[in-house]
């Protein structure tokens, strides 16, 4: 929230305007090239909807573009999901993640997946830190990160 800080935001809509900032950190793995870019409205839709009534201006905008949006495949919730735990997705990563590991002081998230990587990040963040290459076939099945 500190890149809204320095913004003039009227106080009314304030709420909103976190809202949106937050359901885009989260949701912003869905901008990738190869993504279908109806995915983020559907994305967005999910997390703001519970909150943003019809008659705000971005709830507005925000049901007006799940209308237009022509994907084939809608998945709408039906009831108000649980409180936010994710706080973003690492999507670095070209294969599926196998295993995940945090260093002891909690700063570093380690992520092993089948593209014959494993990732370290910095967990507070979820900025790539460091990027390790297989050396062996049977490798990155898992992983560990020692004190």
């Amino acid at each position: 929230m500190a890149a809204l800080a320095g913004l003039a935001i009227d106080p009314a809509r304030r709420r909103e305007i976190e809202s949106l900032y937050l359901a885009l950190d989260r949701n912003a793995h869905v901008l990738k090239e190869d993504a279908d870019p109806s995915l983020l409205v559907q994305q967005l839709y999910n997390a703001l909807v519970w909150d943003w009534h019809d008659q705000t201006l971005l709830g507005a905008r925000l049901r007006q573009a799940a209308r237009g949006c022509l994907r084939p495949c809608w998945l709408m919730l039906t009831n108000r999901p649980a409180p936010q735990l994710l706080r973003r997705v690492l999507a670095e990563h070209q294969g599926a993640v196998t295993a995940i590991a945090f260093s002891p002081d909690g700063r570093t998230l380690a992520s092993a997946s089948w593209d014959q990587t494993v990732r370290l990040w910095e967990a507070a963040t979820g900025a790539p830190a460091r990027i390790l290459t297989r050396l062996r076939e049977d490798m990155w099945t898992t992983c560990a990160i020692a004190a």
